[in-house]
């Protein structure tokens, strides 16, 4: 993968610390991250209580580990998940909200009701979900019939394995809808905006052969105001904390670092990369709000994933004796806390810090 080399004018210095082998996580003031999930009391069912078809019965045994294995998966798949006795919220890197209650039906405890239930976001990414939960709470067995997604999956059923070849875009096509993606991205309308980054997104991706090189190509030498965009968006932060509070803006977010690794992972392009960040005098205070982000792993950890991996790919421009203030500090921070509770943070985390060492 390519690596972006964006250098920094002696005029944009800021004040730097030499490093610094970072304090245990136990020694750092950050709360302390799950390591299990601890039901307490589970619950018998309330009066009133409607089952849906999601919920999943389990007796004998098996009964017993559904709360470790439940949390083991979360942790695998790296779902935010925040852990309320017999209640788990659940949040995806889409932005799927679920949430995991374990109930006993009846006063006897000889089974437990583990009920899944989508709060909001795609109803498909939610069967992706389920199928997980299901699989964790009881491995090796089959999902029922009508949970399979029926006559959707037969009408599929074998397309993956079809040969498809990548078919090219022309670059005036790929030009086109840059610049319509410069208009919307002015639009005060949120799902314009939305809409847009998504777009651009899934056109800047590097599993997106037939159109990331050319459109990352694009952005960085002539449809540079969408760069700007992005690096002003990402610098906009955000302040939203809790799980049921509106994420709007912390989705907003997610889909400027996500769009800016794929600029700075594009191949040939980081000459482009380096002139347009010196032009724009914003590299200092960009990597300061990309450590911000990976600070605040604990409220936004794929957030953190992002910045990470964006911190990874400027990495050229630390060294043991120039890192910035705290970034050492909140990469491990962040690892810990996803060795504890969020597999695909500490990857992230782990590897910026092994690319700053060197």
């Amino acid at each position: 993968m390519a690596v972006a080399a964006v250098a920094f004018p002696p005029e944009q210095l800021v004040s730097r610390e030499l490093y610094v082998k970072p304090k245990l996580y136990q020694d750092l003031c950050f709360p302390k991250p799950p390591t299990t999930w601890d039901t307490g009391i589970i619950p018998i069912v309330p009066s009133g209580y409607r089952q849906s078809r999601t919920v999943i019965k389990v007796s004998g045994p098996k009964m017993y580990n559904i709360a470790r294995n439940i949390f083991i998966s979360n942790k695998a798949r790296s779902v935010y998940a925040v852990y309320d006795n017999a209640t788990v919220k659940c949040k995806t890197s889409s932005y799927l909200k679920f949430t995991i209650k374990l109930l006993y039906p009846t006063t006897k405890m000889d089974t437990l009701l583990v009920d899944v239930r989508r709060v909001s976001g795609c109803a498909m990414a939610f069967r992706d979900e389920y199928q997980a939960v299901f699989q964790a709470v009881l491995p090796g067995e089959d999902l029922p019939r009508q949970l399979h997604g029926g006559m959707m999956n037969k009408a599929f059923a074998g397309f993956e394995l079809m040969d498809i070849p990548d078919i090219g875009v022309e670059e005036d096509i790929i030009e086109c809808n840059l610049e319509t993606s410069m208009v919307n991205l002015e639009s005060k309308m949120y799902d314009t905006r939305i809409i847009t980054l998504q777009d651009l997104l899934m056109t800047t991706d590097p599993k997106s052969k037939e159109t990331s090189s050319t459109a990352c190509k694009l952005i960085l030498s002539k449809y540079d105001k969408i760069l700007e965009y992005i690096i002003n968006d990402i610098m906009k932060k955000v302040e939203s904390t809790g799980f049921n509070e509106d994420d709007s803006e912390e989705y907003l977010r997610s889909l400027s670092l996500n769009i800016l690794g794929n600029l700075l992972s594009s191949k040939d392009n980081y000459y482009a990369l380096d002139s347009l960040m010196r032009k724009s005098h914003r590299t200092v205070p960009l990597i300061d709000c990309l450590v911000w982000y990976v600070s605040m792993a604990t409220n936004y950890p794929w957030n953190a994933c992002l910045a990470a991996k964006c911190l990874r790919l400027l990495a050229p421009n630390f060294s043991m004796q120039q890192a910035y203030v705290g970034v050492y500090s909140a990469l491990e921070n962040a690892r810990c806390y996803g060795n504890a509770s969020y597999d695909l943070l500490e990857k992230e985390a782990n590897a910026a810090l092994l690319v700053l060492d060197v």
